[in-house]
C-alpha cells in the first residue's frame, strides 16, 4: 500500500514512480489514467482555491483570476497553477507585487508549501486545508487502477 507524506504542501507517495512503470509495462492506457486520476485530486484543493479567490474580493477576486486556478497533473504529480493570457494580472493577484499598489504585497520566496497564512493567496489556504482529502483521492486513485492492474 502507498503512503503520502513528506514536507508540508508536497504530497510524495512511496513507490509511486515503480508503480507507474509497472503500469506502463502492463498496458500503455494505464498511465494516462493514473494522471487523469491524479487531476481529479489536485482538483478538490483548485476548487476550493477558487472559492477563496473569488470570496476575497479585490483583484483576487476578479473572475479572470478566478477562472485561471486549474489542477494540473502528471503522471507523478499534482499540481495547482494559476495566470493565463487572459489573465495577465493573476500571477500579481497571487503572489502580490513590490511596485503595483493594485496588488497586496509581495509574498516574497521564502514560504513553504501548503502552510495556511503564507505563499500564494488563497492556493496555499487550500492546500493546507484540503490535504487530507487530496491524500485520500491520491490513494484511491492509485488503488483503483491496481486493482484493473493487478486483478489477483
Amino acid at each position: 500500500m502507498a503512503t503520502v507524506g513528506g514536507r508540508s504542501g508536497a504530497f510524495r507517495v512511496q513507490g509511486l514512480r515503480e508503480f507507474q512503470a509497472e503500469l506502463r509495462n502492463l498496458d500503455r492506457t494505464l498511465g494516462r489514467e493514473l494522471r487523469a486520476g491524479l487531476k481529479r485530486a489536485a482538483e478538490i484543493a483548485a476548487a476550493d482555491a477558487r472559492s477563496r479567490a473569488s470570496s476575497s474580493g479585490g483583484v483576487l477576486g476578479k473572475a479572470e483570476v478566478v477562472a485561471s486556478i486549474k489542477a494540473q497533473a502528471e503522471q507523478r504529480a499534482v499540481k495547482i497553477s494559476w495566470g493565463s493570457a487572459a489573465a495577465p494580472m493573476a500571477a500579481g493577484a497571487i503572489m502580490g507585487a513590490l511596485a503595483y499598489p493594485q496588488f497586496d504585497a509581495w509574498v516574497g520566496a521564502s514560504w513553504a508549501p501548503g502552510v495556511a497564512g503564507e505563499g500564494p493567496r488563497a492556493i496555499n489556504d487550500a492546500i493546507a486545508s484540503k490535504r487530507p482529502e487530496v491524500e485520500e483521492a491520491i490513494l484511491d486513485e492509485i488503488e483503483k487502477l491496481a486493482a484493473r492492474a493487478f486483478p489477483d
